[in-house]
């Protein structure tokens, strides 16, 4: 912040390198515009860099700071997993739940097996969950009801989609893993679409957005799955994408100063 003015956002500055452990940390340099010269402030007052003197002083007084943001952004992740045991419906695979009926049907073949299998496995998972929080002695009873409200909404009907994230070894930077009449759109972490679209999209509340982005190619791809041209279409452009994407992500600049 210059003179109450922001000129810069989501830098590092040089003085830590970005990673996943501080995406919940925000820090704020405030400085009067007789500082100028140190924050090579330029005309525009758009653009800066910090003098290297300047920058040798922060990471000196900064030192040990951020390894122990690390630890507290790592313990708070840790509580909050904790403290909600059964995860509700993301709102993405809940709409996508919703908007199933008013779509054309996938045309992907279902195995019965396989469906009766998902809802074997659901089933289990469901009784699991209830009893774990059942004796759990930490919670009061208004906090077991609304946990178990939670179990009840997550599996009163099979999503059509749900989201995970890991790496991949096609390079994709997602693949369709179906499983019954549910299919599970895998997030591929090692692509540079995770690390700098997917997780920004979840540290400022976009990610169920763009999990519908992702579902929405899903849906188009089983559609057209009983034609065999289409199949090998999607997935030949699957990796055109994954590819095109990477490098053009490579190409955004990490850090750009707001104007």
């Amino acid at each position: 912040m210059r003179h109450d003015r922001q000129i810069g956002g989501a830098l590092a500055l040089w003085l830590y390198r970005k990673h996943n452990s501080y995406n919940y940390f925000r820090g704020e340099i405030s400085f009067p515009p007789v500082l100028d010269s140190l924050f090579g402030v330029q005309t525009n007052k758009s653009r800066f860099s910090l003098d290297r003197s300047l920058r040798d002083k922060l990471e000196e007084r900064l030192k040990g700071v951020f390894p122990q943001i690390a630890k507290i952004s790592k313990d708070w992740v840790a509580r909050e997993a904790q403290e909600s045991i059964i995860p509700e419906f993301t709102k993405s695979e809940e709409a996508a739940a919703k908007g199933e009926q008013l779509l054309k049907k996938s045309r992907r073949p279902v195995d019965p097996k396989e469906a009766e299998k998902l809802r074997k496995e659901l089933e289990l998972e469901k009784e699991r969950a209830i009893k774990e929080i059942s004796k759990r002695t930490d919670l009061s009873a208004e906090q077991k009801h609304i946990e178990l409200q939670k179990i009840e909404n997550r599996f009163q009907f099979i999503r059509p989609f749900r989201r995970a994230m890991e790496s991949v070894e096609s390079g994709d930077f997602y693949i369709l893993r179906p499983h019954g009449d549910q299919t599970t759109v895998v997030i591929n972490t090692s692509h540079p679409f995770f690390k700098k679209v997917y997780e920004r999209a979840i540290q400022s509340g976009l990610d169920n957005q763009l999990d519908l982005i992702l579902f929405t190619l899903a849906k188009a791809e089983y559609i057209a799955f009983d034609n065999e041209k289409w199949v090998k279409f999607y997935e030949i452009q699957k990796k055109e994408w994954s590819t095109i994407l990477s490098v053009y992500l490579d190409e955004f600049p990490e850090e750009e100063p707001e104007e």
